[in-house]
């Protein structure tokens, strides 16, 4: 199928998007759902196209044409000797100017806290929730001594796919397909529950998880990876810990000046410096109103996406 700059795709996970750009077989799609802009294979990713031929949202938010191919040049340009100008970010004060051009009144602002498309906590709120209803201390102790591993992989499944925080592709299906075996259910569900009931201190529960995750069958793609690693402790206990989407949260690291000691491979160093860069933030945002690591992330994810103001 060709697509068309302009055009209004649906996606099987994401949702609603924009076509912003077509080069060929790539698509560069702005997606209303988290108003991420990524690029798709048009060959491969599940796209369609949209049942409605307009959407308020996307007013304003400029597509552009893919640029013609200029031809290769039979001579070889020698080198300008330039060096290459390093990326601008934003300082702090620039990206909070930003997250409340779009949220007036913080994280207490209705469209933030609401179930709109720009509405930020409440579907976060709703995934903790049914963490404590269906994987509570009392209840995952229940499924685990009566041997239902593959039923505690399936809440946690749903708890998981209530938020967007996962990568469909690189992150949520490694994940859940290396856990299908009655094995490797097992053994994710007793270190899952470990990792947010167990006693030891959490370095020592945080590494043994990191050990699971590297552990599972991964015929494809390694389940170890820091959004896996970090979103469950994330929505079961959202007032100690937070979750690790990299990009952005290198960006908040820089605009604060904090070091983040990162690896791409999970470790505790990286994350104790993460969750020191959450407690920096929940003061540095103190005029907004935090409530949690959920505000917190969620700045983090608002003001790390280059489409919104002050970015």
């Amino acid at each position: 199928m060709a697509y068309s700059v302009e055009q209004l795709l649906e996606h099987e996970h994401l949702g609603l998007g924009k076509v912003l750009n077509v080069d060929g077989h790539r698509v560069r799609i702005h997606f209303k759902k988290d108003r991420s802009v990524r690029t798709m294979s048009a060959k491969h990713s599940p796209l369609k196209p949209s049942s409605v031929e307009h959407d308020p949202y996307f007013d304003g938010i400029k597509a552009v044409a893919a640029a013609r191919a200029k031809p290769p040049s039979n001579r070889s340009r020698p080198p300008t000797g330039k060096p290459k100008a390093p990326a601008k970010y934003p300082t702090q004060q620039e990206a909070v100017a930003g997250f409340l051009k779009v949220f007036p009144e913080g994280f207490n602002d209705l469209d933030y806290l609401g179930d709109g498309p720009t509405g930020e906590r409440s579907y976060k709120v709703k995934a903790h929730k049914l963490w404590k209803e269906t994987l509570n201390r009392s209840e995952f102790e229940r499924l685990i001594a009566a041997g239902n591993f593959e039923e505690a992989v399936q809440r946690a499944k749903r708890v998981e796919a209530g938020v967007n925080l996962l990568h469909p592709q690189f992150e949520r299906a490694p994940l859940w397909g290396a856990v299908r075996d009655p094995q490797a259910a097992e053994s994710f569900s007793g270190g899952l529950f470990n990792l947010i009931y167990g006693q030891d201190p959490f370095e020592v529960k945080f590494n043994r998880f990191a050990a699971v995750l590297d552990q599972l069958p991964q015929p494809k793609s390694s389940t170890l990876k820091w959004p896996a690693m970090t979103i469950f402790p994330f929505l079961a206990l959202p007032t100690e810990h937070l979750f690790m989407k990299v990009e952005v949260t290198k960006k908040a690291a820089q605009r604060l000046d904090v070091s983040l000691n990162y690896k791409s491979t999970p470790n505790w160093l990286t994350y104790s410096c993460l969750l020191q860069l959450g407690q920096r933030l929940m003061i540095d945002l103190k005029d907004l109103g935090p409530r949690d690591m959920i505000d917190v992330q969620s700045f983090i994810f608002v003001t790390g996406q280059a489409n919104y103001p002050g970015s």
